[in-house]
């Protein structure tokens, strides 16, 4: 028995038990600077002015070079998605609520369209609801330029008054 357990002594001390006792591991880190998006208005509101109304249905139109332009200001040859309201509702509610009469609605429709980095309007394109496009390559910032003009149809016995609406543009990295 005895050497049965000298031999045992043996076995273990002879055994070396290795273990793990740190690891390593790597991974990357990442970071993108990007300047601001803005979207600041150059000139005009949409005013189609005061009409003289006789009753009879009849097409207003604004051209988009005589309309609003807005500046689109970003991360130079970033591209930008553009959405906007594809027609707005004008409605009189406020005219029949301080003088009375009939309560009207007349849709305008937009005409939306872009001069790339160009200020001036020239070679503009169409711009579609969700279209994507690169703003310029200026540096450090760069921009598009887009403008807005459309058209509403004046219905026979329209209700009288003020119409105002809403027009949305949204851009987007």
């Amino acid at each position: 028995m005895l050497k049965k357990i000298i031999v045992l002594l043996l076995l273990i001390s002879t055994i070396k038990i290795f273990a793990q006792s740190s690891f390593n591991i790597s991974t990357n880190i990442s970071i993108s600077l990007n300047n601001g998006l803005a979207l600041n208005k150059v000139k005009g509101d949409l005013d189609f002015g005061e009409i003289i109304y006789t009753g009879n249905r009849f097409t207003l139109t604004r051209s988009a070079d005589l309309g609003i332009e807005f500046e689109v200001t970003g991360f130079s040859r970033r591209n930008v998605t553009v959405t906007f309201s594809r027609n707005v509702n004008l409605n009189n509610n406020d005219w029949v609520d301080n003088f009375g009469g009939t309560n009207g609605t007349i849709r305008f429709t937009p005409n939306v369209r872009h001069t790339n980095g160009n200020i001036n309007y020239v070679s503009s394109r169409i711009l579609r609801n969700g279209n994507t496009v690169r703003l310029s390559n200026d540096s450090p910032l760069g921009k598009l330029y887009i403008w807005i003009g459309g058209s509403m149809t004046i219905n026979s016995n329209q209700p009288y008054g003020d119409y105002k609406g809403t027009f949305t543009l949204t851009v987007e990295y």
